[in-house]
């Protein structure tokens, strides 16, 4: 029975910026989704209006992340800002009373508007907060009586806090996104992980928006979410296109050599002329289907005939008049290998 692979987890995501820094790594992800479609426009003529060209355009592939932890990191990156250290924040304290109602907060208190200092007093047994004036850390209540514990509310600095701030323009992100799923294989002797499935888009446009549903009753999760943008493949030519992602299946311990069920030597017999060379390229056909150029690491190569030509490192050289067959073994593999014939005239 052939191998069966499946994909039964979610990813991990690696997310890199343009300049290939590793910006934040996502390993409590609730759903990994990567979507591909294509738009489709039907060309139709004739009597009856039949089918007759079908014209597809506008790929698009698009991403959701759903992490089950708060990250501030993805949502810094889906609005296109940064993440600052030292943020001014409400805060709140317990804090005893003293002679008269005075008290003292550990911070430092901050002016929310304006240049007064002031906070708010919560009082056990009274429905009103009390606002009160500090002056440098401390303040007096005018509810409050000796030794009443109170909570105080008010604003001051966290060096260590991290703050994503949103402004009115935004422009997401673009990133390098990698995903690593687990690959699974059924076949007659095994069954398990035996490998990965890795998605790389090269460009990933983040697309602005996100929520955070708080409720009692679950947990807030961190979506980011995004679509793919044609990137440049380092294919120069005419016939070079932009690509918008890879996906590729990873074996753990595999050797591609294993799966070769045939071999050839790319364009058949060689006519030389004498001292002339010609190197050659050895093509193995995949179990799959596909084809796959054969490394001359991998090779062992052989002449028939050395006297009429010779084969080193999968370079041919006409040596004398005559025939020969040249032929390229898989080191590894002996029952593989191809041969060709050598004329030199």
């Amino acid at each position: 029975m052939a191998k069966q692979y499946f994909m039964p987890n979610v990813a991990n995501a690696r997310l890199f910026d343009m300049e290939d820094n590793l910006i934040m790594v996502a390993k409590t992800l609730l759903d990994t989704t990567f979507d591909f479609t294509v738009q489709v426009t039907d060309v139709r003529a004739g009597k009856g209006n039949p089918l007759i060209y079908a014209h597809f355009h506008s790929p698009e592939g698009t991403v959701v992340l759903t992490d089950a932890q708060f990250n501030l990191q993805m949502l810094a990156s889906t609005v296109g800002s940064t993440l600052t250290t030292g943020a001014n924040v409400y805060t709140q304290e317990d804090v005893t009373l003293g002679t008269g109602g005075t008290g003292t907060v550990t911070g430092t208190p901050l002016a929310i508007q304006g240049t007064a200092l002031y906070g708010w007093v919560t009082h056990d047994g009274v429905d009103a907060v009390e606002r009160v004036t500090f002056t440098g850390s401390g303040f007096t209540s005018s509810v409050g009586s000796d030794d009443d514990v109170v909570c105080v509310y008010y604003f001051e600095n966290n060096a260590s806090a991290k703050q994503l701030s949103i402004y009115s323009d935004v422009v997401p992100d673009t990133l390098r996104l990698v995903l690593d799923g687990d690959l699974a294989e059924k076949s007659d002797s095994s069954a398990g992980i035996v490998g990965e499935v890795q998605i790389i888009v090269p460009k990933l446009q983040l697309d602005g928006n996100f929520s955070l549903a708080m409720t009692p009753d679950a947990v807030s999760t961190t979506p980011i979410k995004g679509r793919t943008i044609s990137a440049d493949n380092n294919v120069a030519g005419c016939s070079a296109q932009g690509i918008l992602a890879e996906i590729t299946r990873i074996i753990d311990d595999a050797d591609w050599k294993d799966s070769i069920t045939g071999l050839s030597i790319l364009g058949g017999d060689i006519t030389l002329a004498a001292a002339e060379t010609k190197d050659i390229e050895v093509i193995a056909v995949l179990d799959d289907g596909t084809t796959k150029t054969v490394p001359i690491a991998d090779l062992t190569y052989a002449s028939s005939t050395v006297a009429t030509a010779t084969v080193v490192s999968g370079t041919v050289t006409a040596v004398a008049t005559g025939t020969t067959y040249v032929s390229a073994t898989v080191t590894t593999h002996t029952d593989m290998d191809a041969s060709c014939l050598v004329t030199v005239s």
